[in-house]
């Protein structure tokens, strides 16, 4: 049996539960209005992928009361990018601005700073704090494969992802936050906005003391240059 039925018209439907889905229902859910969230990973991701959070990031978590549970899955560095040749070698680091204010440019206009917390603890946070909200339902395990408009609502068609059973839901309102390939956007005719595929590459997460080797060098970003290992290296919690 499909975890949803098309028995009314939902205010709002949220499509994908990454930072930007979570974030657009726990705003919404905080105005009392009734928000429902699909996903369709059953479980949250097992990478760290993206690990920075702006100003204004830091100060909507603020707001929210949850800036101390997220920090406490960072990690405390300069949001900068030390270009070196290899982790060993990180006294001879070349430091590069990469757009983020410091702390003490940051406090002439804020009480929080940009922050290195990787996407998947942020991602609990905010799943967490969702859930507990009585106008928020949030159900994994379903994707959204189509989006179509009547007169007075949006129709989309669901799919419970370990059945294949699909099925169809009306809502107000929804939200594509179903990232870069969205089908929402795409059957909408919602064109991508800016180029597709400037790189590629691969993202493994590595546990290793690679403090210990850099010592003070403790920065959001590391240009590694040595052409027998040259990549990126990020620090995630």
């Amino acid at each position: 049996m499909a975890p949803l039925t098309a028995g009314r018209v939902r205010p709002v439907v949220v499509v994908g539960a990454g930072p930007a889905g979570l974030t657009a229902a726990v705003s919404l859910a905080r105005h009392g209005i009734e928000v429902l969230l699909v996903e369709r990973r059953a479980v949250g991701s097992e990478l760290p992928r993206a690990t920075v959070l702006g100003v204004r990031n830091m100060e909507m978590l603020r707001s929210w009361g949850l800036a101390d549970r997220v920090l406490a899955g960072g990690v405390d560095v300069e949001m900068s990018m030390l270009e070196i040749p290899t982790a060993a070698r990180a006294t001879e680091g070349f430091r590069i601005d990469i757009g983020y204010p410091s702390p003490q440019q940051s406090a002439m206009v804020s009480p929080m700073s940009p922050a290195c917390v990787p996407q998947d603890h942020l991602e609990s946070v905010l799943l967490e704090h969702l859930a507990a909200m009585p106008t928020a339902r949030v159900v994994r395990g379903v994707e959204a494969v189509d989006v179509r408009h009547t007169s007075e609502q949006a129709v989309l068609t669901l799919r419970e992802v370990s059945s294949g059973q699909s099925f169809e839901i009306a809502a107000e309102y929804v939200i594509a936050a179903d990232g870069a390939k969205s089908r929402i956007r795409t059957s909408l005719g919602i064109q991508y906005p800016g180029l597709d595929g400037l790189i590629e590459g691969v993202m493994a997460e590595v546990h290793a003391p690679l403090w210990e080797l850099m010592g003070d060098y403790r920065h959001g970003v590391y240009a590694i240059t040595d052409p027998e290992g040259a990549g990126i290296l990020a620090p995630a919690g």
